[in-house]
């Protein structure tokens, strides 16, 4: 499937998300490269922010401590961008970078990319 980059509006660089349910819960891209996965953050809509000094996630332990970073954690999360970079497999569960629906949670991910913007 092609993705393409909006180069002209609001200063360009915008990649064309107007894809079907399917290729969102699939994924897409390359994933040698760019990739695009689906809904592995959907257990963190709406969870506030949590912090190992400011635990706000809905966890009976600490979010933030177990898996190694900050993050809007649920109980606790499938997706943690903030955890360890461990760069690949590791042992025990959790403290890397990892999104659980794609190499799961017990594999560091060597890159990733997070871009929010105020509206």
């Amino acid at each position: 499937m092609q993705v393409y980059c909006d180069m002209e509006n609001d200063g360009g660089g915008w990649t064309d998300f107007l894809l079907g349910w399917q290729q969102y819960a699939a994924g897409f891209g390359n994933l040698k490269g760019k990739f695009w996965l689906g809904d592995g953050m959907a257990s963190n809509n709406g969870r506030r922010f949590s912090t190992v000094d400011q635990d706000k996630d809905h966890s009976s332990g600490d979010c933030a401590s177990h898996c190694k970073g900050a993050w809007w954690h649920g109980a606790c999360t499938n997706a943690n961008l903030n955890g360890l970079y461990l760069r690949g497999s590791y042992s025990g569960v959790y403290r890397g970078v990892f999104w659980v629906h794609w190499r799961g949670q017990g594999y560091s991910l060597k890159h990733t990319e997070m871009k929010m913007r105020r509206l």
